[in-house]
């Protein structure tokens, strides 16, 4: 007879979905009878339908093991909060009360669905913690006579965004503050991570605050709907290269997450994203709406430590089977693989590929964490081109290659060809956005050097300077 070590409770879109436990077996998850009931009921995951039987399994679920830290945030969280990081369990009752997606899990003892984030996680950021720097208007932080806007590059002549800019991402004619110093962001995000999402790359969830006539954005641990990701010690312009990499993609036809920079406080410039799982709620104060997200570890049931394991067929063949509308989301994966090879993007694994639900619609989720790793990774330490086997092959990839895989997904040369030409007619808006970007000069150089090299081996028109 099994011996139960710990448990939790599983809450999806705010409904109690069911019980996870742990035993010296190994792990169980069985959704509760009452939610099996509701007519309009759906499962957890796409590897957890519904079913009145358990489910059992060895090692934590993939599922659930997919909801965890990695890197950065996983050290921070076992680290303050006392935790062995190889004990999944543990981790997952302690940081789970908010996570990426519709799914929440806390101790049984205290029901995840009770959510005291209306409060700030932090006691509240004090005064102390805001620079004087920060209470002035946010154009204080732009370096003088730099007038890009910091989510297009473009000219803007007041602001740190053009209003249309700034609405595609905040939903306002004007960013909001980020108000903290660079040493803060991380002092303070290290005590708050009961929510977060998954990612080797230091992330912070931020929420919208708007408080004595002042538009923030802050730490909270729930109601999170912004993601930042400040400057590392361990490579130079992460944010710029993200942010410029992004704004490539949607230049080339990519559907992409909106994103941008914002200054902090310090004036270190800090990449921020719009979380695709999360809805606004309509009032202001109100917790914004969960929306199922499920990545592609997680859809092909393979824990986080094998998310370099799959293939580029793999993500086809998982798109073909779960999506609802797979033609399109084909051809979408075929845009975004030759830009992944274009921007010398060499970690685009399994976690990095997603599908969003709405209702009973499941498609591909928009791109995201997408930058270009040759920047900051010579090809003497990585050789790879593709952190996911395409035809087999990581590395010295040709337009050839590219060939097959697409025939190889069920596309056909004609819709390769158009991919292409599609690709190509942009790579001089593409080149555009490298040198308006705000990247260092010699990385703007290393870019538009590492897009002249891959256009000719996917025999594209060599474009810019």
């Amino acid at each position: 007879m099994s011996t139960e070590k710990r448990s939790g409770t599983v809450l999806f879109l705010g409904k109690r979905a069911g019980r996870l436990t742990e035993s010296e077996e190994g792990y169980v998850f069985r959704y509760e009878a009452k939610f099996l009931e509701d007519p309009g009921a759906l499962p957890i995951s796409v590897t957890l339908p519904l079913r009145k039987e358990p489910f059992l399994s060895r090692e934590l679920h993939p599922f659930f093991d997919g909801l965890l830290p990695e890197g950065w945030t996983l050290e921070h969280v076992a680290r303050n909060r006392n935790l062995d990081p190889e004990d999944r369990m543990d981790l997952l009752l302690a940081c789970c009360r908010e996570c990426v997606g519709a799914v929440s899990i806390g101790e049984d003892a205290s029901s995840p669905g009770e959510d005291n984030s209306e409060e700030d996680s932090l006691g509240g950021i004090g005064a102390d913690e805001v620079p004087p720097a920060a209470a002035s208007h946010p154009d204080a932080a732009r370096p003088d006579g730099d007038n890009r806007c910091l989510c297009c590059c473009e000219p803007v002549e007041t602001g740190l965004a053009h209003p249309a800019c700034s609405r595609r991402l905040f939903g306002t004619d004007r960013p909001p503050v980020l108000d903290l110093t660079l040493e803060a962001l991380y002092r303070l995000a290290g005590h708050a991570l009961t929510g977060f999402v998954p990612g080797v790359q230091p992330k912070m969830s931020l929420t919208r605050l708007f408080r004595n006539g002042r538009d923030t954005l802050t730490l909270r641990s729930g109601q999170c709907t912004y993601l930042a990701k400040p400057q590392v010690p361990e490579y130079r312009a992460l944010p710029e290269n993200e942010a410029l990499t992004m704004a490539m993609a949607a230049a080339a036809g990519i559907e992409t997450a909106p994103c941008g920079l914002l200054p902090l406080a310090s004036g270190e410039l800090c990449y921020v994203t719009l979380r695709m799982d999360r809805l606004e709620a309509g009032k202001e104060g109100l917790k914004p709406a969960q929306r199922p997200m499920e990545d592609f570890c997680q859809a092909t049931e393979h824990p986080t430590r094998r998310k370099y394991k799959g293939s580029m067929e793999l993500v086809a063949r998982t798109l073909r089977r779960l999506s609802d509308d797979p033609g399109r989301d084909l051809a979408e994966l075929l845009r975004r693989t030759l830009f992944i090879f274009l921007s010398g993007n060499a970690d685009m694994h399994l976690k990095n590929f997603s599908f969003l639900q709405d209702g009973h619609t499941r498609r591909l989720a928009p791109a995201y964490d997408l930058l270009s790793t040759r920047l900051v990774i010579s090809e003497r330490d990585d050789p790879e081109e593709l952190a996911l086997p395409l035809n087999g092959k990581k590395n010295r990839l040709k337009r050839e290659d590219f060939a097959l895989f697409a025939r190889n997904i069920g596309l056909n040369d004609r819709q390769f060809q158009a991919a292409c030409d599609a690709l190509a007619a942009r790579l001089p808006v593409l080149f555009d956005l490298v040198r308006k970007s705000f990247l260092p000069g010699d990385l703007k150089e290393a870019y538009g050097e590492l897009l002249r090299e891959r256009s000719a081996r996917l025999g594209l028109a060599p474009q810019g300077r």
